[in-house]
C-alpha cells in the first residue's frame, strides 16, 4: 500500500499501454484516419450513403488540413490558438477520437506490451494488504492522490473493474470503497463513468461514439481555454506530497504552469519522471525546466530516467 503521501501526475503516454495515443500519434490520426473512420461510423449508425457521410465528413477537412500544415504537434494547442469558428468542430474531433480508442483499448494480458502495464502494477500494490473481504475497507488508507492532463477514464475504469472481480464481483460493496479512486482531470474528461455519475454516467468502451461525442465534448477544456479550475486542490495535493512521480509526460511548460508546479513544490520533495526515447541532452533540459520553477529544490532529488511508467514505479517506488 502506499504509505507516504504521494501523487502521480499523468500525460498522454501513462494510457499508451492500453490503446490511447500520444500527441504525436493523435496527430497522425487526425490528419490520416479520422476522415475515413467517421464516414465508416455513419454508414454503420445511421446507414448514410457513400455520398451523405462524405459530404458530412467534408466538413472537417478544413480544419484537418490547417492542422497539418501547421505543423504543431499537440492538437490541443493548435485548438487553443486557433479560437474562431473551428474551435467548436475540433472540440468535437477530439472527444470523438478519444472515445474511438476507447472502444478498442485493452487490459491486462490483451494489451500489446504486457510487460508495460503500470495498471496492473498499482493496482497489486494498492491492495497487497487486503487478504480477505472484511479488509476491503482498508483500500481508503491509501495515500495516493492522482492528477492527469489526459481526458480518457481507463484507469478509472480499470482500477474499480479489478477491485469489483477481485471480491466476488459485488458492485454494490465494492462502490462505497470509491474515494480510493481519486483521479483529478485538469482538463476535464469526455465522461463520467456509470458508477461515478449514476444520471449521466456512460459504460465505458460504448460503441455509441457519434450520439456521445457531442455530449463529451462539452466536458473538455482546452490548453488556455476558460476551463473549470481545480488549481487549489491541485497545489495543495502537490504540497502534502512527499513523492512526486510524473509519468507518460511531454513536460511542456504550460502544462507545468497550468497546475501551478511552480508554486507548490519544496526542497524536501523527491521528483522521478519518466523520460522515455528523450535523448541525453533533452533529460538535461527537462531537469533544467523543473529546477527552474523552483530553483531552491535539490538536484539529487530529481530523477528522470529513459524508461516506462512500470519501469521507474519499480525502480523507485
Amino acid at each position: 500500500m502506499f504509505t507516504k503521501e504521494t501523487v502521480f501526475i499523468l500525460g498522454a503516454g501513462a494510457s499508451v499501454p492500453y490503446g490511447y495515443p500520444t500527441a504525436q500519434g493523435l496527430r497522425d490520426f487526425i490528419i490520416k484516419d479520422f476522415r475515413q473512420k467517421y464516414i465508416f461510423y455513419l454508414h454503420k449508425k445511421y446507414n448514410h450513403s457513400s455520398d451523405e457521410a462524405e459530404k458530412i465528413a467534408n466538413k472537417f477537412m478544413y480544419l484537418i488540413q490547417s492542422f497539418n500544415q501547421s505543423g504543431t504537434k499537440s492538437f490541443d494547442l493548435f485548438l487553443s490558438r486557433n479560437r474562431g469558428e473551428y474551435y467548436e468542430q475540433g472540440k468535437f474531433i477530439l472527444a470523438w477520437c478519444i472515445l474511438y480508442f476507447e472502444s478498442s483499448s485493452k487490459f491486462n494480458e490483451e494489451i500489446k506490451n504486457p510487460a508495460s502495464d503500470w495498471y496492473k502494477w498499482l493496482y497489486n500494490e494498492m491492495t497487497d494488504e487486503l487478504v480477505k473481504s472484511s479488509d476491503l475497507e482498508k483500500i481508503n488508507e491509501n495515500k495516493l492522490k492522482i492528477i492527469t492532463f489526459n481526458y480518457d477514464r481507463s484507469l478509472e475504469e480499470y482500477l474499480e473493474e479489478s477491485l469489483i472481480f477481485s471480491f466476488s464481483g459485488d458492485r454494490k460493496d465494492v462502490t462505497k470503497f470509491t474515494e480510493w479512486i481519486n483521479v483529478i482531470h485538469t482538463y476535464g474528461k469526455i465522461l463520467d463513468l456509470r458508477w461515478e455519475n449514476l444520471e449521466n454516467g456512460e459504460k465505458y468502451s460504448t460503441n455509441n461514439i457519434l450520439d456521445l461525442a457531442d455530449k463529451a465534448k462539452e466536458n473538455i477544456q482546452i490548453i488556455y481555454d476558460e476551463r473549470i479550475s481545480r488549481n487549489e486542490e491541485i497545489q495543495k495535493i502537490i504540497t502534502s506530497a512527499e513523492r512526486i512521480f510524473i509519468l507518460g509526460f511531454g513536460y511542456s511548460k504550460e502544462n507545468l504552469e497550468a497546475i501551478g508546479l511552480q508554486n507548490c513544490i519544496n526542497r524536501n520533495q523527491y521528483i522521478y519522471g519518466t523520460t522515455k526515447d528523450f535523448e541525453e541532452n533533452e533529460i538535461k533540459k527537462t531537469k533544467n525546466l523543473i529546477r527552474k520553477l523552483k530553483p531552491e529544490i535539490r538536484d539529487d532529488h530529481i530523477i528522470l530516467e529513459n524508461t516506462d511508467c512500470v519501469g521507474l514505479l519499480r525502480r523507485y517506488y
